[in-house]
Formats: C-alpha cells, structure tokens, sequence
C-alpha cells in the first residue's frame, strides 16, 4: 500500500498539456456503442477522394486497439483505420491494419483493394497484383459485380480505382498487353476517372507509342473533370522537341536491327552513313524508315561520324551504333530530359554487356545526345570523342545504353582488333602525345585477355604511363584520363604477377579518388595471391560498401569502369579467402552470396559443392555440383565430385559416368589443385586405381610438386602396386634428397619388393638424418632381420620401442632375435612383458618355453608346451618339443609322459 500512496503523489505532478490527452485516453475504455457508431460515421464521411487523410485523425478517439464488440463496426474501423493511413503515406500502419483486419475477415474485398493500392505505393507489384486480382476473384464467387457487394463500401469509381492500381502493377511487371487490358478496363469502370487515362498514356509514351499516347490524352480531356495533369501531358506532346538517331556502320546485319528496333518507336529520323557494306545492313536500315548514305571508309570515325550528324534535320541528335541498345525504361527519363532547355548536352551511362545473362558489365558515362544548333564535331580516328566546351551545360542522367561491342564472336573481336590497333598507332604516330589515344591503346591492348597479356603488358604500361605523366589529376578535364591510366597500368601488372607495383599504382589512383572501385579489387587480389587474406578481405568488403552507393549518374569523374558492379567478384574473393583460411562458414556464406547475385559465377557452384561434401551433406553437394554443370561449365571438382557421390551410393553406372566424364575434360577446365583434393577422397574411399588415374591427369596438366608425387606414390603403395610407387619416391628425391620420411617410404617399396639389400641402404640413410622417423627403426630392425643381422635388428628395435614403448608384437620379435643370439635372459624378459599384455598367445609361450629348454630348464620348459597344447592342442611345434623332451628323458632313463 506504501508503494501505491507513493505513486499516487508521483502522478499528480504531471505536465498540463498532457492531461487533456491522458484524461482522452482514459474515457476511451468507457465510450458506449452510441459513440462508437457517431465516431465511426465521422470518419466514413471522410471516405471520399481527397478526404480520406482526414480519417485517422476521426479514428483518434477510438484509440489504436479499442473493445469494439460488434463484429460489423470493427471490421468497419480497421478498414478505415488502413484507408487513412495509405491515403496519409503511412504504408507501415496501414499494413497492420490491413493484417488485422483479414484475420477477422479473411475475405473482406476492401481490405484486399487497400492492400493493392499500399504495396503498389511501396513496389511491391507482385503483391499487389495478388491483392487486387483477390477482390476480382472474391467477386466471382459470389456471382456478383463490384458495385452490388452491398455489405462493403464500393462504388463504381472504386472499381476504377482498383483496376487502374492492377493495370499499373501489371506495367510495372512489363506485361504489357495485360496492362493494356486492364487500363481499358478502368475507363470503361469509370469514364470520368482521370488515373487510368494519364497511367495508360505515359505507358504508351513509354514503349514509344507517341501517337496512341496522344490519343488517350485526347479522349481524358473530352471526360475528366480533373484535367490539370492531362493538359500538362496534351502540352508536352505539343512541345515535343524532334530527334535525329545518326549512326554509321558496315556489315552490321547481325546486330542492327536490335538497335534500330530500341529507337524505332519514339526518334524522329534515323540518319546511316554506311561506309562499304556487303551484306543486308543497307536493306535492314531501309526496312526500318531510315535515310541511308553511302560513304568509302576513310579510316576515320570521327569522318564518318561528323558526316551523320551534319545530315540531322532534327533538333537533338542521338549518337547511336549498331551494337548498342538504348534500355526501354529509360526513354521516358530521356524525353523528359531534352524538354530542359538549360542543357546542350546529355550523357548517358553505358554499360557494356558480357555473356547472353548480362552478367558481367562494366560502366562508362559518355556524351550521346546534344541540340544540333549546337553544331558540334566529333575528334579522333578510332574512339571519337565529342569535343565541347568546359562551360557548356551538360545533364548527366540515368539512361542506359548497353553496348555488345566487346562480346562478339572470337572471330569478330580480332577483326575490331585487327583494325583499332593501326589506326591509333597511326593516331600516335602523328601525335605522340594525344592522352587519350595513349589511354585507348592501352584500353585496346588490355581488352586482349590473359592470352596476350604477358605480350602487351610493356606496351600497356609504356603508352598509360606516358598519359599520366602528361595529364593532372587537379584539371577536371584530365583527371578521369589521368586515374584510368593509373589503373590501366596496375592492372596490367597484377597480370604479370608483378604484384608490387600493381599495389603502388593502384594506391595511387586511391590517394586521388578514395572511392575508385577498380583499383580496390587490385589491391584485394593482390593481398589475396600475396597470400594476405587480412588485407585483402578488407579492401573486398570495401569494394562492397563502396559499390552500395555507387551512383553514375551523380558521380563526378567520366570513367570507365571494369567493375562498376561485380558485389560477385568480391564475394567470389571473400569465399576463396576463406577458404585457405580453414574458415568453412564463412566461405560457404560468401559463395552462397555469389550464387544469389549470379548463379553460375565462376566455379561458385564447384566450390559449394566440395564445402558441402567435406560436411557429408551430399544431397547439398549433388545439387550443386549439377548447377555447375547446367549454369557454368563442367570442371574437375564437379565431375569427380558427383563420381564420388555415385560410388557412396554404389551407384557403378553413375561412377563410371562421371568419372569418365572427368577424365576426358579438356585441359583448360582442369584445375590441378582440385584434382589433387578429389584425388585424396578417392584415396579415402580406398578407390587407389581410380585415385591413381587423377593423378595421372593432374601430372598431364603441368601439375608437378612434391604433394602430388608423393600422393600418387601412396596410392601406388596401397595398390600393391610397389615399383610404380618406388618410381614416384625416387622423382621426389631428386628434388629432395635427403628427406627421411621420402627414404623410409621408399625403402618401405623396396621391403615388399623383397628387395632386402636396397630396403637396408635406404633405412640406413634415414637413420644417419638428423630427425629420424620413428617407425624407420622398426622398418630397419625388420630388415636386417630378414637379412639375418640380428646384432643390428635389437639394436634398431630397442631404439623403437624406447620411443614407442606399448608394442607387444616387437616385443615377442625381440624375443626371438635374442633366442637366436642366445641371450636367453633378454629374451625371456621380452616374453614375459608380451604375457603381461596376453597371457594366452601360444606363440609367445613357445618362445619363452624354448628359452627355458636352451637353458637347461627342461621341467619348466615342458610345463610351458603342456600350456600351449592345453590352449591349442593343434600347435604342433609344441608337440614335437615335448616329443624331443620325452626322448631325451627316455635317453636318460627319467621317461615323462607326454600330455594328450
């Protein structure tokens, strides 16, 4: 009672603004049905279009959670309660509202119409989708049209609504044909309804249908009572500004149409300067409405390219080539671009495509779209580049042009080679200085791949080194040539495997642009290959962190980037980091996220797979290793992976399938270190042959080290297969003549060889070694034993046991060879430790029996092989003693009977 007195004096010293509303806190627990239904019918007022805000703020009264007891009334304040949150932008509440509500009334179709309108507003389009064609499916079960569900609140203009929130979500999906219908639909619904008119429209705008975007607009105009927006749009086509697409090509027949088809629907004009083609390209342009003119190739693109524009009539002029695609999404970003008339020019960010996925790309931003009045030109005989002046206005955008140009056929690549390479030598030849010729000679060269790396690496670093010293990373005209070449150069030494300088000049681009993407993921692998994984995870979450908020439309400096978005790449390093760290936890979830960002990156797939089976998880490692093969392609890990998982499972046919399938790869999908790894499972599985033969495979590649040698040597061993295996010791030691552990082995071959005399020499080497193995002093006691050197077998033997104490079978050995020495003492002090450990080896007691006769203990000695007939009356050497005993006794005159 004293805590409650207390709390009471507590609670009087409140704030009095905060009264009045503690004060309403407290009477909505006591609010009769009569208020309920008042407040309620307040806020149902507020259900109208451009009311609905005010709802929550009707609902307050009631509270968050109120103890409304009829079923009909609460299910009446949750739908409002979501209506006026969505309307209020508050999609959170509105959610749980929404849930709520459908736990009561599971088939409620209002909560379902708010539940479209909210995920649609938070782009959940799939989601949305589902909620709305839910009222849709609600109301055919009931055999009834919207409009009539009497017990609910729509009207014919909340059919609209709902139909025009489906039509959008189904756009934003790109069903467009879908959309199209369900936008019609919505007008139909409501003919009055503003929404479907402007959505359906800037669609059709969209997927370039100008002229049935315009009419729609029209018909809205003659409709609506709200046209404010519409009239807004009916202007914009009034003003549209006229666009000229120029290109130039030559035998383009294969890649032209894709092009012309990403402009066709919403350019003005299209402009094709052709310098000499030979196939269909000129009837392909033709087909598309395009003006065509016939040029002869002056080596020169900027030539030709200038020649296009100077033929434009429109009042934009749109750079564009046969190989490249302007993104369909992004028209209507670039049509509301070229109505800002503070801009002469528009850049775009191209995003050269790798693969028929797209899942390699790398970034550029460049200048593509300028007013013709403008009348600017184009430099430069290979990469033209347009030469405007530092104050011109220039808007950069979002728009995306992909560009196919550096994944064509190997054929095809050459042929662009083939001609880029002169043209810029010419290029340098006449100005050795031009900066930008030297970094796209670099940037040719480069793009050869690790085929001709090693031959171009000089020249790479000779032509960019020339372009930074010429170029200051402090004019902001120079700087992005500046920083690529800076990359150019550490990338071409990471190739080379000179890893320092790849370090020292990818810091340097850094030190100038912290936020340089390409240099980090030089710096990562170079740590990585330096076996540095520290500092090479660091620089890969770096390259991650930094890649989040990569934006190339804000970012400052015009580069093109070789890794504008490879989170894979990084991740692929993480994984492969982790993975020489023993770290499997958390190589697995690296590569897991490599999977989810580009399933068949690399060997993801073959690396997840031997994880998984190095965790006996082989259902997991199956399906992965399959992924591998269907994604990727096939490598060594996969096949013998899904080989080894077939032989767990006794599978033959698989096996041998897989196996097969492993064994005829070609070399450049084998990957020796994996061969090695498969190789010691299959050694673990005691399959030596096949093992032998993955050894073979690795040896074939160029695979050759100690490791390998010596595995294979084992398997041969374990094979019986001794000068196979003694071959392999012999090879090891020529690189290492002096390894104990190699001459122990190799003795051990020539030992079951029978090959004594060799066996003795080699244990001999090992002994004279300073760390000698254990076990070669057993091995060389039981050789010279077998060579009947019984001096040198105790003393090798002695030396083991001394080490290895517990060996009651080199006891019983030593034994014998002091019996054949005639150390009788030692021996039966050897015996005697032996039936310690068994007290009923019948071999150990004739030892020890023999011991007592060759001493003179006859009576003992007999009582010794009665012991072992008594255990094994099939022991014959025993017998035959007792006989020689009985003889003898017989001899002397004191007979003995002999035991059963």
């Amino acid at each position: 009672m004293g805590k409650s007195k207390k709390k009471s004096r507590t609670n009087n010293r409140i704030n009095k603004n905060t009264a009045p509303k503690r004060a309403a806190l407290r009477d909505k627990t006591n609010l009769s049905s009569h208020e309920i239904v008042s407040i309620l019918a307040r806020a149902e007022q507020c259900d109208q279009p451009g009311s609905e805000r005010k709802i929550v703020e009707s609902l307050r009264l009631l509270g968050d959670n109120p103890t409304i007891s009829d079923q009909l009334q609460r299910n009446q304040f949750l739908r409002l309660k979501a209506i006026g949150h969505a309307h209020s932008g508050e999609y959170i509440q509105a959610e749980k509202a929404i849930a709520a509500g459908l736990r009561e009334a599971p088939d409620n179709p209002d909560l379902y119409f708010i539940k479209a309108y909210v995920a649609y507003s938070m782009r959940e389009y799939k989601t949305s989708l589902e909620a709305g064609l839910k009222v849709i499916a609600l109301a055919r079960e009931k055999n009834r049209h919207l409009p009539q569900l009497e017990e609910y609140s729509y009207t014919e203009n909340r059919l609209s609504q709902l139909l025009n929130v489906i039509a959008s979500a189904y756009r934003e999906q790109r069903e467009i044909k879908t959309a199209t219908e369900f936008f019609e639909r919505a007008i139909m619904a409501d003919p009055g309804n503003h929404l479907p008119y402007i959505n359906f429209s800037m669609m059709l705008k969209t997927s370039g249908n100008l002229v049935e975007s315009s009419e729609v607009v029209a018909v809205g105009l003659t409709r609506c009572s709200q046209v404010h927006e519409l009239r807004m749009l009916e202007e914009a086509f009034k003003k549209k500004a006229s666009i000229s697409a120029c290109m130039m090509v030559k035998n383009e027949e294969e890649l032209l149409p894709g092009s012309l088809e990403s402009i066709r629907n919403w350019v003005d004009e299209i402009v094709v300067v052709d310098t000499g083609s030979t196939d269909r390209t000129v009837e392909i342009a033709e087909s598309y409405g395009a003006r065509v003119y016939h040029q002869p190739w002056a080596n020169d693109f900027s030539f030709h390219r200038n020649y296009s524009t100077s033929l434009a009539t429109g009042d934009w002029i749109l750079i564009i080539d046969a190989d490249e695609r302007i993104v369909e999404d992004d028209v209507p970003t670039l049509l509301q671009a070229i109505e800002e008339d503070r801009f002469g020019v528009i850049s775009f960010n191209v995003i050269n495509v790798y693969g028929a996925d797209e899942s390699k790309v790398t970034f550029l931003n460049s200048f593509r779209i300028f007013k013709r009045e403008l009348d600017l030109k184009y430099e430069g005989i290979v990469h033209n580049v347009l030469k405007i002046s530092p104050d011109l206005p220039v808007l950069r955008t979002s728009v995306r042009l992909k560009h196919l140009g550096y994944d064509l056929s190997n054929d095809k690549m050459k042929k662009k080679f083939e001609r880029s390479k002169p043209l810029l030598e010419k290029q340098l030849a006449e100005n050795p200085d031009n900066t930008f010729a030297l970094f796209n000679y670099a940037q040719l060269l480069l793009g050869e791949g690790m085929d001709r790396w090693e031959e171009f690496s000089p020249q790479i670093v000779k032509a960019a080194s020339r372009a930074v010293e010429l170029t200051d990373p402090n004019d902001r005209n120079q700087r992005p040539t500046h920083l690529m070449c800076l990359n150019q150069i550490a990338y071409a030494c990471l190739y080379v495997q000179e890893r320092d300088k790849a370090m020292e000049y990818a810091r340097r681009a850094l030190e100038i642009k912290p936020d340089y993407l390409d240099p980090m993921l030089v710096m990562a692998h170079t740590h990585g290959e330096l076996g540095e994984t520290d500092e090479s995870n660091s620089w890969f979450e770096k390259y991650i962190e930094t890649q989040k908020t990569f934006d190339g439309t804000t970012n400052q400096d015009s580069l093109i980037l070789f890794h504008p978005a490879s989170q894979a790449s990084a991740h692929y390093g993480l994984g492969r980091n982790a993975e020489r760290n023993g770290e499997t936890d958390r190589a697995r979830d690296n590569f897991l996220k490599v999977y989810e960002l580009s399933n068949g990156y690399y060997d993801t797939n073959s690396q997840l797979g031997k994880i998984y089976m190095g965790e006996e998880k082989y259902e997991e490692a199956e399906k992965y290793f399959l992924a591998q093969i269907e994604h990727s392609f096939t490598d060594m890990v996969t096949a013998l992976g899904l080989a080894y998982i077939s032989l767990r499972r006794q599978d033959e046919s698989k096996f041998l399938k897989y196996h097969q399938m492993a064994l005829e790869l070609e070399m450049d999908k084998v990957h020796p270190n994996s061969l090695v790894r498969l190789g010691q499972l299959y050694l673990n599985f005691d399959r030596y042959h096949e093992a032998i033969d993955i050894f073979k495979k690795a040896l074939s590649v160029g695979h050759d080290d100690l490791e390998l040698r010596s595995l294979m040597a084992g398997a041969c061993y374990k094979a019986k297969l001794y000068a196979d295996a003694a071959e392999q010791y012999r090879v090891i030691l020529e690189g290492n003549p002096n390894s104990p552990e190699i001459l122990n082995d190799l003795a051990n071959c020539c030992f079951n060889m029978e090959q004594y005399d060799q066996a003795e020499k080699y244990y001999a080497r090992v002994l004279a070694a300073k760390k000698v193995p254990v076990v070669t002093y057993l091995n060389y006691g039981l050789t010279t034993a077998r060579l009947n050197k019984p001096k040198e077998a105790i003393s090798a033997l002695e030396q083991y046991i001394e080490l290895e104490p517990n060996q009651p079978a080199v006891w019983r050995i030593l034994g014998d060879l002091h019996t054949r020495t005639g150390n009788f003492e030692s021996a039966i002090a050897y015996f005697e430790r032996c039936l310690k450990e068994n007290s009923s080896d019948p071999v150990t007691l004739f030892g020890l029996s023999d011991c007592y006769l060759h001493m003179g203990h006859r009576d003992s000695a007999i009582l010794g092989y009665r012991r072992i007939l008594d255990l094994d009356p099939n022991f014959a050497p025993a017998r035959q003693r007792l006989e020689q005993c009985e003889q003898i006794a017989i001899d002397s005159g004191k007979a003995t009977p002999v035991a059963g």
